[in-house]
């Protein structure tokens, strides 16, 4: 895909259904109307009227940040390691 075309695909405005999608419906719709309302959490959203929109880039952007690497393999990742002779 060249970058122009990949810039608009990430500039895309996308409905609430579609951010269920993105997260693999690991986030319901409810869960999202209940943290626009009143603001605690979740991705940054557009209003037009009645209508909700999220721009895809932010909505990846936010489930890059909700990525956690468990503490066993940061340990693992700190741990020296042999030298092989």
């Amino acid at each position: 895909m060249d970058t122009k075309m990949n810039k608009q695909t990430n500039d895309e405005l996308i409905s609430t259904d579609e951010v269920v999608e993105l997260t693999g419906r690991g986030v319901l719709r409810g869960t999202l109307e209940q943290w626009r309302s009143n603001g605690s959490k979740g991705p940054p959203f557009y209003k037009f009227g009645h209508k909700v929109r999220y721009k895809r880039s932010e909505v990846l952007a936010w489930i890059e940040e909700s990525r956690r690497v468990p503490a066993a393999t940061q340990v693992a990742n700190l741990a020296p390691r042999a030298k092989a002779s």
